[in-house]
């Protein structure tokens, strides 16, 4: 079990995503949703861009790197929450 002080922000490499969204869609149909989850599509711009499947991706590796003993960059919010 995991526990994260304030709030935790997963980051996907836009160029990764677009490289891979096919896959990505793909994968978070398939497994990336939990057992009561469904995807709610609010637009066809929303669909198109592939914005649930990269949150799924960013969801399901934020785990993984919290499991993972080597720390790749730290992220320090700027004061004053700019």
């Amino acid at each position: 079990m995991f526990n994260f002080r304030g709030s935790v922000y997963g980051l996907v490499d836009s160029v990764f995503a677009r490289h891979n969204q096919q896959q990505l869609v793909s994968d978070a149909l398939k497994l990336g949703l939990l057992p009561s989850e469904a995807l709610l599509q609010s637009n066809d711009e929303a669909v198109k861009a592939g914005h649930h499947a990269i949150g799924l991706y960013a969801r399901a590796n934020l785990y993984l790197d919290a499991e993972s003993h080597v720390v790749v960059g730290r992220f320090t919010p700027p004061a004053g929450g700019a």
